[in-house]
């Protein structure tokens, strides 16, 4: 069942002692640095938000209600876009639906924007949009210059 109180409660005085953070910062959500700039980093939590549950106890059987918290991470995540390692805090469902997306950048394009956590987010969406969209421009530039250069035949 793990380790008996005394020695529990004797760990965390030596821990006291010695100065030693009594949680460990990879199990915090932000790294402590970090932390003053909590509402400037892109958050994507897919639209989940704290929910409330009964809570029953065991003997009386009361309901109280109580809060739960979705799993958020924060890491790092690449646009290929924008070229750029973008340090986000997300949702371990906005994981998932980056990874099915193919990509960061792939999962944005298609996210409603009421589905971004905050306005850096919403930021970051515009961002991915334009240089989608001048991505596109090019690309179709470039169609023409070999059309012009090969003729019509070069059109697909």
């Amino acid at each position: 069942m793990g380790r008996p109180a005394s020695e529990r409660i004797r760990m965390m005085a030596e821990a006291i002692g010695s100065g030693k953070p009594l949680a460990s910062l990879d199990r915090m959500g932000l790294p402590r640095d970090m932390q003053p700039y909590r509402p400037f980093i892109p958050s994507f939590f897919h639209g989940q938000r704290p929910s409330t549950v009964d809570k029953i106890s065991e003997k009386s059987k009361s309901r109280s209600l109580r809060l739960v918290f979705p799993n958020v991470i924060a890491n790092f995540m690449y646009s290929r876009l924008l070229d750029l390692n973008i340090y986000t805090r997300m949702t371990t469902e906005a994981l998932r639906r980056i990874e099915k997306a193919g990509g960061l950048d792939e999962y944005v394009l298609s996210l409603d924007p009421s589905l971004c956590g905050n306005d850096t987010a919403r930021m970051y969406q515009r961002m991915i949009h334009e240089a989608q969209k001048s991505r596109h421009r090019e690309g179709q530039q470039a169609v023409v210059q070999l059309a012009s250069r090969y003729g019509q035949d070069y059109k697909e």
